[in-house]
């Protein structure tokens, strides 16, 4: 069995996202608590910053100088977003969080791929995507690998030599080893310079100064003893982790940044044929204090150009509380890709559905800006609807329900029990009769405005009868009881008019047809 270690040596640095990226960067630096470097970009090494130099003399290299504190919480996060990537092309992955390295189990992935090369080459394309520095190296056990990945990384000739890689590790120093620091001084005190020096000192004498944990880990370095390692688990929700390389204070700046992991999270959800539905993206200032922003899409959603629409629309509407240092996008419910099977000679589909535009608007203007109209079972035309609101579960209601017959069908039902006249062509309000043909409407009952008024007003013009009547008697068991005639008029700038006469002989305006 043989195992591939990938070792990030500046993830922290490589994760930094910068907003402007045609600006010449400066150099950068990661320290400790001791303020000595741990990690450096190209630019500090090409000023002469090395690691472990203080940071005092890094400074006074290089000018400017960018450091940030060590991130650990960040580092951990990132890692396991990058074996999240890497097990496309492997299914046992073990994700080292203290070393900053991944171990990959390499034997059972030749038969998928055919050859080492092609794996790699698999592999290795993936994690260009991520835009991380990274070195390899294969061994027998895993702890052999990652010694060799972190100090003596793999050439393209030195594949799957296992001898050699054994060999490789002997060679190397005490330092690259995994022990405590005051072990290895006490050990160069003895003069012993090399692994090969270390494992050939006497078992029972080497136990007994340093410990038997000295040996088992030896051991298990050099393959003597079977190695535990505990697999990774892909995570069934996604999460993702930016910061920024300075803080940010325009809301506008960060579209870009989060563009690119939105485009993340489509391939995500592409590889495992999923959908969500729901986006949270938490923006976080220096304190760590966070301010949520979240998408909701009325339609269950894969397509990164929908969530960046949306983004865009939102971020219009935000104020930041604070300059934003980083943001954790996070999706936590996941639904599966439900497939539509469509007729290859059926039309296509529309370009934006209902649902769609529901998600559009409410992003830009908020949750409760919609609202829609519901039929409601009375015949009385200002009570025959009410004001909800719109959400994709009443659109998917709609859709789903077979629709019964609305108020008009009601209406025009009643209407023909009631209403037995001919159409009316008398003027009112003293209105003479103008002369020419009367607008020929469709001989039926119940017809219904476009624009229906809150009340009903007086009418105030002198209009002519073109349709009509239509009873109206309701609700008589009720406080707002109605007993009226309703007629299509003809005003005299030719508009269509739903008038109504009400049982005092009063005339009233309803609504106007378009």
């Amino acid at each position: 069995m043989y195992w591939l270690a990938l070792y990030f040596p500046q993830l922290q640095l490589d994760s930094l996202c910068f907003i402007d990226r045609e600006k010449k960067q400066p150099a950068c630096v990661v320290v400790d608590r001791k303020q000595n470097i741990l990690q450096c970009n190209t630019v500090a090494l090409s000023a002469g910053i090395s690691i472990s130099m203080s940071l005092g003399t890094a400074s006074a290299l290089a000018e400017p100088l960018r450091f940030y504190d060590l991130d650990s919480e960040f580092q951990r996060l990132r890692l396991h977003e990058l074996a999240q990537c890497c097990y496309q092309q492997s299914a046992d992955i073990v994700v080292r969080d203290a070393s900053s390295c991944l171990i990959l189990e390499v034997s059972s992935m030749l038969s998928l791929h055919g050859s080492l090369e092609a794996y790699l080459f698999a592999l290795f394309s993936l994690l260009q995507t991520q835009d991380v520095s990274h070195t390899f190296a294969l061994a027998e056990t895993p702890l052999a690998a990652e010694v060799l990945a972190r100090y003596q990384p793999s050439s393209d000739d030195t594949y799957l030599d296992s001898t050699r890689s054994i060999t490789r590790v002997l060679g190397l120093p005490l330092q690259c080893l995994d022990i405590p620091k005051s072990v290895v001084d006490r050990l160069l005190r003895l003069g012993l310079q090399s692994v090969n020096d270390l494992q050939a000192l006497p078992r029972k004498d080497l136990a007994m100064k340093l410990g038997a944990d000295l040996l088992v880990y030896l051991d298990t370095v050099l393959g003597k003893v079977a190695t535990p390692v505990s697999f990774f688990k892909p995570l069934e929700n996604f999460k993702r982790s930016l910061v920024f390389e300075q803080e940010v204070g325009n809301v506008k700046a960060l579209l870009f940044p989060l563009k690119y992991a939105l485009e993340g999270f489509e391939s995500f959800l592409r590889e495992r044929s999923l959908v969500a539905q729901e986006l949270c993206i938490c923006l976080l200032d220096r304190k760590n204090n966070s301010q949520k922003v979240s998408l909701v899409c009325a339609e269950p959603e894969a397509h990164s150009e929908v969530w960046v629409s949306l983004l865009r629309l939102k971020l219009e509407t935000i104020e930041l509380k604070q300059p934003v240092l980083s943001v954790v996008l996070e999706c936590a419910h996941l639904l599966v890709l439900d497939l539509e099977h469509r007729d290859l000679f059926s039309g296509g589909k529309a370009s934006q559905s209902a649902n769609l535009l529901l998600s559009r608007i409410q992003a830009r203007l908020g949750e409760n800006s919609v609202v829609g109209l519901d039929l409601r079972s009375d015949h009385r035309p200002e009570y025959s609807f009410s004001v909800t609101q719109v959400s994709r579960s009443s659109l998917e209601r709609k859709k789903q329900n077979k629709p019964r017959p609305g108020i008009a069908e009601q209406a025009n039902h009643y209407a023909a029990e009631v209403s037995v006249r001919e159409p009316m062509s008398e003027p009112v309000h003293g209105s003479k009769k103008s002369a020419g043909v009367i607008p020929k409407l469709p001989r039926r009952m119940g017809l219904r405005p476009s624009l229906l008024f809150d009340e009903p007003h007086a009418l105030s013009e002198s209009v002519r009868i073109i349709h009509g009547p239509e009873r109206i008697q309701s609700a008589w068991w009720s406080d707002h009881e109605v007993c009226r005639d309703y007629f299509v008029a003809l005003n005299t700038t030719k508009q269509r008019l739903w008038v109504f006469r009400d049982h005092e002989q009063k005339w009233f305006v309803h609504g106007l047809f378009a």
